[in-house]
């Protein structure tokens, strides 16, 4: 996957509220608690994809630290908290950009 592209989540979902609308067998009053459903589902589907990829940039940061002999705890943990930090600022991009 690809980390700026469109997740496939998005154009199932969007699909499947396309399909809600034509189908038109679900009445008028109902249409906005079907749509509300399903978008909270895809909003639960992308927290969950992002939590996964923030923890494999994370992992792939972390693991990458220099040699950590010599370096003060003090300082490893802020090296650890900036990665972390920045690991967070890319999974969220995409929110920011909206």
């Amino acid at each position: 996957m690809k980390l700026f592209e469109t997740p496939k989540i998005l154009t199932d979902g969007a699909e499947e509220i396309i399909d809600i609308l034509m189908e038109g067998t679900i009445e008028k009053e109902n249409v906005r608690f079907e749509i509300g459903k399903k978008l909270f589902q895809l909003e639960e589907k992308l927290h969950q994809k992002k939590r996964h990829l923030y923890k494999i940039i994370t992992e792939e940061i972390l693991r990458q630290l220099p040699n950590q002999q010599g370096i003060s705890p003090a300082s490893l943990s802020e090296m650890k908290r900036f990665y972390k930090a920045k690991a967070y600022f890319l999974t969220n991009l995409d929110e920011r950009n909206s």
